[in-house]
């Protein structure tokens, strides 16, 4: 008799899709970017799956894309006299966090993982502040008109590096989605 209805309850689970909704398992994802940037999301298994494999064959055509890009980079002729700036762009990586029974434990430990990366910004601007205050006090006290000509042009310095890293990284990422879905349709035909 118990079997009967351990059977029966057993049905009416998998029947009414329950089944499968206890089963679910949610991964908690830390994904670095291209640019090296971390983030954290939250996926189901499946996903996290997808999400390998889609980083997986992203570094198997990482040399060629990067290769691509820094052809198109120098036949460009406004990059005449500017190399590629290849440190600008990484492979993606990821790893597992953490896996949870369900998607809303996942999302609490997410906002754990948010607000410490949070307060890593915010105290790293607070040193970079602290730094800038240090290097202005210098010289009695008084920043002269020659220091702040060069700090101004450090700063524009950056901007341009900066802009020339952002170009170069879609430029990449350009080279590696024409390069992804020839790969990918291989894959298919076998």
């Amino acid at each position: 008799m118990k079997r009967v209805l351990t059977a029966i309850m057993f049905a009416c689970l998998v029947s009414t899709g329950v089944w499968a909704e206890l089963g679910q398992t949610a991964v908690l994802v830390k994904v670095s970017g291209f640019d090296g940037t971390d983030s954290y999301q939250v996926t189901s298994t499946e996903e996290y799956k997808a999400l390998d494999k889609r980083i997986r064959d992203e570094t198997r055509y990482f040399r060629k894309a990067l290769d691509n890009a820094k052809k198109a980079w120098e036949a460009d002729k406004n990059h005449e006299k500017i190399s590629f700036p290849s440190g600008a762009v990484r492979p993606r990586k990821m790893r597992a966090a953490g896996r949870f029974k369900n998607a809303e434990e996942a999302r609490k430990k997410l906002e754990v993982y948010e607000e410490r990366l949070a307060d890593a910004e915010k105290k790293e601007a607070e040193k970079e502040k602290e730094r800038a205050r240090r290097s202005s006090g210098r010289g009695r006290g008084r920043q002269s008109a020659h220091s702040k000509e060069k700090e101004a042009e450090e700063k524009r310095k950056e901007a341009e590096k900066e802009a020339l890293c952002e170009e170069a990284a879609k430029l990449f990422e350009t080279e590696l989605e024409k390069l992804m879905p020839a790969a990918a349709e291989p894959a298919k035909e076998e």
